[in-house]
Protein backbone atom coordinates (compact mmCIF):
# COMPACT_ATOMS: atom_id res chain seq x y z
CA UNK A 1 0.00 0.00 0.00
CA UNK A 2 2.98 2.44 1.11
CA UNK A 3 4.76 1.97 -1.85
CA UNK A 4 0.74 2.46 -4.37
CA UNK A 5 0.29 6.08 -2.62
CA UNK A 6 4.56 6.86 -2.90
CA UNK A 7 5.24 6.14 -6.17
CA UNK A 8 8.09 4.13 -5.34
CA UNK A 9 8.73 0.07 -5.22
CA UNK A 10 8.43 -2.64 -7.74
CA UNK A 11 4.80 -1.71 -8.32
CA UNK A 12 3.09 -1.90 -12.39
CA UNK A 13 1.26 1.18 -13.31
CA UNK A 14 -1.60 -1.61 -14.30
CA UNK A 15 -1.31 -2.55 -10.41
CA UNK A 16 -1.01 0.90 -9.45
CA UNK A 17 -3.87 1.88 -11.23
CA UNK A 18 -6.27 -1.00 -10.01
CA UNK A 19 -5.46 -0.72 -6.38
CA UNK A 20 -5.53 3.29 -6.53
CA UNK A 21 -9.16 2.17 -8.19
CA UNK A 22 -10.41 0.33 -5.28
CA UNK A 23 -8.99 2.65 -2.61
CA UNK A 24 -11.35 5.54 -4.06
CA UNK A 25 -13.84 3.25 -4.26
CA UNK A 26 -13.91 2.40 -0.70
CA UNK A 27 -13.53 6.08 0.22
CA UNK A 28 -10.01 5.17 1.90
CA UNK A 29 -8.25 8.52 2.87
CA UNK A 30 -4.22 8.10 3.76
CA UNK A 31 -3.16 8.95 7.38
CA UNK A 32 -1.29 12.12 7.46
CA UNK A 33 0.43 11.63 10.65
CA UNK A 34 1.57 7.95 9.23
CA UNK A 35 2.64 9.65 6.09
CA UNK A 36 5.03 12.11 8.01
CA UNK A 37 6.51 9.45 10.38
CA UNK A 38 7.38 7.59 6.38
CA UNK A 39 8.30 10.64 4.70
CA UNK A 40 9.28 12.76 7.42
CA UNK A 41 7.19 15.82 5.68
CA UNK A 42 4.16 17.28 7.05
CA UNK A 43 3.13 19.04 3.78
CA UNK A 44 2.51 22.11 6.10
CA UNK A 45 3.61 25.69 6.09
CA UNK A 46 3.09 28.07 9.03
CA UNK A 47 2.38 31.89 8.50
CA UNK A 48 3.52 33.78 11.66
CA UNK A 49 3.19 38.09 12.02
CA UNK A 50 5.75 39.30 14.43
CA UNK A 51 3.30 41.55 15.89
CA UNK A 52 0.34 41.91 14.57
CA UNK A 53 -2.95 39.32 14.38
CA UNK A 54 -3.05 38.52 10.44
CA UNK A 55 -6.94 38.20 10.97
CA UNK A 56 -7.05 41.43 12.31
CA UNK A 57 -5.90 43.47 8.74
CA UNK A 58 -7.15 43.73 5.31
CA UNK A 59 -3.79 43.55 3.77
CA UNK A 60 -3.08 40.64 5.93
CA UNK A 61 -5.40 38.94 4.98
CA UNK A 62 -5.32 39.50 1.22
CA UNK A 63 -1.44 38.17 1.45
CA UNK A 64 -2.63 35.15 3.76
CA UNK A 65 -5.15 34.03 0.73
CA UNK A 66 -2.14 34.38 -1.60
CA UNK A 67 0.04 32.40 0.19
CA UNK A 68 -2.80 29.73 1.00
CA UNK A 69 -3.79 29.87 -3.15
CA UNK A 70 -0.60 28.88 -3.97
CA UNK A 71 0.27 26.12 -1.25
CA UNK A 72 -2.86 24.66 -2.16
CA UNK A 73 -2.24 24.25 -5.93
CA UNK A 74 0.99 22.45 -4.80
CA UNK A 75 -0.57 19.76 -1.75
CA UNK A 76 0.44 21.94 0.87
CA UNK A 77 -1.97 23.45 3.77
CA UNK A 78 -1.75 26.43 5.67
CA UNK A 79 -1.09 26.75 9.60
CA UNK A 80 -2.18 30.19 11.04
CA UNK A 81 -0.31 31.73 14.28
CA UNK A 82 -2.27 34.78 15.90
CA UNK A 83 -0.26 34.64 18.78
CA UNK A 84 2.59 36.89 17.76
CA UNK A 85 5.74 37.14 20.60
CA UNK A 86 7.98 34.59 19.54
CA UNK A 87 10.14 35.52 22.88
CA UNK A 88 7.11 33.87 24.81
CA UNK A 89 8.16 30.03 25.91
CA UNK A 90 4.31 29.11 24.67
CA UNK A 91 4.66 30.29 21.22
CA UNK A 92 2.83 28.01 19.24
CA UNK A 93 5.43 28.33 16.18
CA UNK A 94 8.53 27.90 18.37
CA UNK A 95 6.44 24.39 19.25
CA UNK A 96 6.18 23.72 15.85
CA UNK A 97 9.66 24.16 14.35
CA UNK A 98 11.39 22.25 16.98
CA UNK A 99 8.58 19.45 16.82
CA UNK A 100 9.14 19.54 13.20
CA UNK A 101 5.11 19.91 12.50
CA UNK A 102 5.75 22.37 10.00
CA UNK A 103 8.10 21.90 6.57
CA UNK A 104 8.67 25.82 6.43
CA UNK A 105 7.55 29.16 7.82
CA UNK A 106 6.64 32.45 6.34
CA UNK A 107 6.82 35.43 8.76
CA UNK A 108 5.85 39.20 8.24
CA UNK A 109 8.17 41.04 9.96
CA UNK A 110 6.77 44.25 12.16
CA UNK A 111 9.18 45.92 14.85
CA UNK A 112 10.36 43.74 16.96
CA UNK A 113 13.79 42.08 16.53
CA UNK A 114 13.87 38.53 15.30
CA UNK A 115 16.99 37.85 13.98
CA UNK A 116 18.28 35.19 16.48
CA UNK A 117 14.87 33.51 16.84
CA UNK A 118 15.26 33.08 13.18
CA UNK A 119 19.28 32.12 13.06
CA UNK A 120 18.51 29.55 15.85
CA UNK A 121 15.18 28.03 14.08
CA UNK A 122 15.77 28.05 10.48
CA UNK A 123 16.92 25.23 8.85
CA UNK A 124 17.45 22.72 5.78
CA UNK A 125 14.06 20.94 6.50
CA UNK A 126 12.48 24.33 8.12
CA UNK A 127 13.60 26.92 5.98
CA UNK A 128 12.01 30.91 6.60
CA UNK A 129 11.10 33.35 4.06
CA UNK A 130 10.50 36.80 5.62
CA UNK A 131 8.80 39.68 3.96
CA UNK A 132 9.98 43.02 5.56
CA UNK A 133 13.21 44.75 5.48
CA UNK A 134 15.72 41.96 4.19
CA UNK A 135 18.11 42.27 7.50
CA UNK A 136 17.77 38.66 7.76
CA UNK A 137 19.04 37.58 4.49
CA UNK A 138 23.03 36.81 5.24
CA UNK A 139 21.33 33.76 7.64
CA UNK A 140 21.36 30.59 5.85
CA UNK A 141 18.09 28.95 4.95
CA UNK A 142 16.22 32.20 4.73
CA UNK A 143 14.47 33.81 1.86
CA UNK A 144 13.49 37.45 2.13
CA UNK A 145 10.44 39.42 -0.05
CA UNK A 146 10.60 43.29 0.28
CA UNK A 147 8.72 46.27 -1.18
CA UNK A 148 10.11 49.51 -2.18
CA UNK A 149 8.03 51.69 0.23
CA UNK A 150 9.27 55.12 -0.07
CA UNK A 151 8.79 55.49 -3.86
CA UNK A 152 5.18 55.18 -3.19
CA UNK A 153 5.01 57.64 -0.63
CA UNK A 154 7.14 60.04 -2.76
CA UNK A 155 4.12 59.67 -5.32
CA UNK A 156 1.25 60.50 -2.66
CA UNK A 157 2.97 63.58 -2.20
CA UNK A 158 3.57 64.28 -6.05
CA UNK A 159 -0.19 63.80 -6.54
CA UNK A 160 -1.68 65.68 -3.44
CA UNK A 161 0.66 68.83 -4.26
CA UNK A 162 -0.11 68.73 -8.44
CA UNK A 163 -3.44 69.07 -7.31
CA UNK A 164 -3.08 72.40 -5.12
CA UNK A 165 -3.33 71.03 -1.48
CA UNK A 166 -0.88 72.78 0.67
CA UNK A 167 -2.70 71.72 4.33
CA UNK A 168 -1.54 67.87 4.21
CA UNK A 169 -2.02 65.61 7.23
CA UNK A 170 -0.98 62.37 7.95
CA UNK A 171 -2.40 59.58 9.91
CA UNK A 172 0.05 56.85 10.68
CA UNK A 173 0.65 53.55 12.73
CA UNK A 174 3.79 53.98 15.00
CA UNK A 175 6.28 56.74 16.04
CA UNK A 176 8.96 55.04 15.01
CA UNK A 177 7.34 54.10 11.48
CA UNK A 178 9.66 56.22 8.93
CA UNK A 179 6.40 56.88 6.63
CA UNK A 180 6.18 60.54 7.94
CA UNK A 181 10.29 61.42 7.71
CA UNK A 182 9.32 60.42 3.88
CA UNK A 183 6.55 62.11 3.55
CA UNK A 184 7.97 65.37 4.91
CA UNK A 185 11.05 65.17 2.69
CA UNK A 186 9.24 65.00 0.07
CA UNK A 187 6.44 67.83 0.49
CA UNK A 188 9.56 69.91 1.36
CA UNK A 189 11.07 69.35 -2.49
CA UNK A 190 8.08 71.32 -3.33
CA UNK A 191 8.57 74.11 -0.25
CA UNK A 192 5.02 72.12 1.32
CA UNK A 193 5.40 71.47 5.32
CA UNK A 194 4.07 68.76 7.20
CA UNK A 195 3.24 70.32 10.32
CA UNK A 196 3.78 68.08 13.99
CA UNK A 197 -0.34 69.40 14.18
CA UNK A 198 -1.18 67.31 11.27
CA UNK A 199 0.54 64.25 12.11
CA UNK A 200 -1.51 62.15 14.01
CA UNK A 201 -0.41 58.18 15.09
CA UNK A 202 -3.38 56.23 14.76
CA UNK A 203 -2.90 52.28 15.11
CA UNK A 204 -4.07 49.91 12.56
CA UNK A 205 -7.77 49.40 12.61
CA UNK A 206 -11.13 51.23 10.78
CA UNK A 207 -12.27 52.90 13.98
CA UNK A 208 -8.30 53.95 14.99
CA UNK A 209 -8.50 55.70 11.96
CA UNK A 210 -11.91 57.37 12.26
CA UNK A 211 -10.96 58.59 15.33
CA UNK A 212 -7.48 60.68 14.45
CA UNK A 213 -9.38 61.75 11.35
CA UNK A 214 -12.13 63.52 13.39
CA UNK A 215 -9.30 64.79 15.67
CA UNK A 216 -8.02 66.66 12.26
CA UNK A 217 -11.39 67.91 11.18
CA UNK A 218 -12.09 68.95 13.62
CA UNK A 219 -8.92 71.66 14.77
CA UNK A 220 -8.49 75.23 13.36
CA UNK A 221 -7.55 75.38 10.01
CA UNK A 222 -7.74 71.57 9.57
CA UNK A 223 -5.94 69.51 6.12
CA UNK A 224 -7.75 69.64 2.91
CA UNK A 225 -6.01 66.27 1.83
CA UNK A 226 -4.93 63.29 4.34
CA UNK A 227 -2.57 60.18 3.31
CA UNK A 228 -3.03 57.64 5.73
CA UNK A 229 -0.30 54.82 6.38
CA UNK A 230 -2.79 51.89 5.29
CA UNK A 231 -6.48 51.60 4.22
CA UNK A 232 -8.20 50.36 7.10
CA UNK A 233 -7.07 54.07 8.45
CA UNK A 234 -7.82 55.49 5.09
CA UNK A 235 -11.47 54.25 5.38
CA UNK A 236 -12.13 55.42 8.90
CA UNK A 237 -11.06 58.65 7.75
CA UNK A 238 -13.56 58.59 4.97
CA UNK A 239 -16.49 57.26 7.72
CA UNK A 240 -15.49 60.34 9.87
CA UNK A 241 -15.19 63.14 6.68
CA UNK A 242 -19.00 61.71 6.38
CA UNK A 243 -20.19 61.90 9.74
CA UNK A 244 -18.65 65.50 10.01
CA UNK A 245 -20.85 66.29 6.97
CA UNK A 246 -17.38 66.81 4.57
CA UNK A 247 -17.57 65.93 0.94
CA UNK A 248 -14.91 63.80 -0.56
CA UNK A 249 -13.25 65.01 -2.62
CA UNK A 250 -14.96 68.33 -3.00
CA UNK A 251 -13.93 69.66 0.83
CA UNK A 252 -11.08 67.13 2.03
CA UNK A 253 -9.26 64.69 -0.41
CA UNK A 254 -7.84 60.89 1.16
CA UNK A 255 -5.43 58.92 0.02
CA UNK A 256 -4.87 55.12 1.61
CA UNK A 257 -1.54 52.70 1.42
CA UNK A 258 -1.66 48.91 0.42
CA UNK A 259 -4.85 49.05 -2.19
CA UNK A 260 -6.69 46.37 -0.32
CA UNK A 261 -10.06 44.78 -2.00
CA UNK A 262 -12.02 47.12 -0.13
CA UNK A 263 -10.50 50.03 -1.07
CA UNK A 264 -12.00 49.79 -4.76
CA UNK A 265 -15.58 49.25 -3.49
CA UNK A 266 -15.72 52.56 -1.38
CA UNK A 267 -17.68 55.44 -2.12
CA UNK A 268 -15.91 57.12 -3.50
CA UNK A 269 -13.38 55.19 -4.25
CA UNK A 270 -10.08 55.46 -2.44
CA UNK A 271 -7.28 56.65 -3.98
CA UNK A 272 -3.96 54.53 -2.99
CA UNK A 273 -0.44 53.21 -3.05
CA UNK A 274 -0.85 49.77 -4.65
CA UNK A 275 0.97 46.51 -2.72
CA UNK A 276 -0.17 43.78 -4.10
CA UNK A 277 -0.60 41.78 -1.23
CA UNK A 278 -2.13 38.46 -2.87
CA UNK A 279 0.78 38.52 -5.01
CA UNK A 280 3.15 39.08 -2.26
CA UNK A 281 1.84 35.88 -0.53
CA UNK A 282 2.10 33.85 -3.71
CA UNK A 283 5.95 34.57 -4.07
CA UNK A 284 6.72 34.01 -0.20
CA UNK A 285 5.22 30.63 -0.40
CA UNK A 286 6.80 29.69 -3.85
CA UNK A 287 9.72 30.71 -2.16
CA UNK A 288 9.70 28.64 1.04
CA UNK A 289 9.14 25.28 -1.02
CA UNK A 290 11.90 26.30 -3.32
CA UNK A 291 14.42 26.20 -0.39
CA UNK A 292 12.46 23.18 0.98
CA UNK A 293 13.79 21.62 -2.07
CA UNK A 294 16.96 23.25 -2.67
CA UNK A 295 17.87 24.48 1.11
CA UNK A 296 21.47 25.35 0.15
CA UNK A 297 21.09 28.03 -2.65
CA UNK A 298 21.82 30.92 -1.99
CA UNK A 299 19.82 33.21 0.03
CA UNK A 300 16.91 35.00 -2.40
CA UNK A 301 15.85 38.16 -2.26
CA UNK A 302 13.06 39.52 -4.23
CA UNK A 303 11.97 43.17 -4.31
CA UNK A 304 8.31 43.91 -5.26
CA UNK A 305 7.33 47.73 -6.43
CA UNK A 306 4.39 50.23 -5.87
CA UNK A 307 2.25 51.83 -7.92
CA UNK A 308 -0.08 55.39 -6.93
CA UNK A 309 -3.77 53.99 -7.97
CA UNK A 310 -5.54 57.14 -8.87
CA UNK A 311 -9.08 56.84 -8.20
CA UNK A 312 -12.00 59.18 -6.85
CA UNK A 313 -11.62 60.44 -3.42
CA UNK A 314 -8.65 62.58 -4.29
CA UNK A 315 -9.05 65.82 -6.28
CA UNK A 316 -8.10 69.67 -6.50
CA UNK A 317 -7.68 71.55 -3.07
CA UNK A 318 -10.75 73.63 -1.99
CA UNK A 319 -10.36 77.57 -2.90
CA UNK A 320 -10.10 78.60 0.48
Amino acid sequence: MSHVLSGRGRVSAKTREMVLRRMRELGYIPNPHAQQLVTGQSHIIALHHTDQEILSDLFLTDFARGVQSTLHMHGYGLLLDNVFRLDSADSPLLRWVRSAAVDGVILIKGWSPVREHIKQLANPATPFVIYGAPTEADLPYVGCITTDMKHGVEEVADLLVSLGHRRIGFIGIREDDLFPTWFREALQKYGVSLEERNIVTAGFTVAEGAAAARHLFTQPNPPTAIFARKDDLAIGAMFSAVSLGLRVPEQVSIVGHDDVPMASMMEPPLTTVRIDAFGLGQKAAEMVLALRRSPVEPTQICRFQTSLVIRKSTGPAPRL
